[in-house]
């Protein structure tokens, strides 16, 4: 061995504590801090209707009349479109083009069927 490396200092290890309260408590802050921005941005993104398709819908305990939903759509020539629509009562016809919207509401037969505008 070479005399230098009987000279090198040992390396002094800590005797005091890791961690102490103060940097607990900044710990705790910050991290309360980023739960409380990371809850607000979700309530926000949730009142936007950005998180619709992740969310769960309830099941029971409502009766869904009034919900409107797209039974059929039928994609015609000119990029005009047309939809029947049903909110659990009555069914619509919705006709989309450049030209402009139209909205009609549909007669119900006895079987089920729909046949003639009302």
């Amino acid at each position: 061995m070479t005399p230098y490396l009987l000279h090198v200092a040992v390396i002094p290890f800590r005797e005091k504590q890791a961690v102490g309260a103060g940097d607990v408590a900044g710990t705790l802050l910050f991290v309360l801090v980023v739960l409380a921005v990371a809850f607000a941005l979700a309530a926000w993104m949730k009142r936007k209707g950005w998180l619709d398709r992740w969310l769960a819908k309830p099941v029971g305990g409502r009766d869904h009349v009034g919900d409107l939903r797209v039974e059929q759509v039928l994609r015609l020539h000119g990029g005009a479109v047309v939809y029947r629509l049903s909110d659990g009562r009555s069914r619509f016809l919705l006709a989309e083009s450049r030209a402009g919207v139209q909205w009609l509401a549909l007669a119900d037969n006895a079987d089920g069927g729909v046949s003639d505008v009302r």
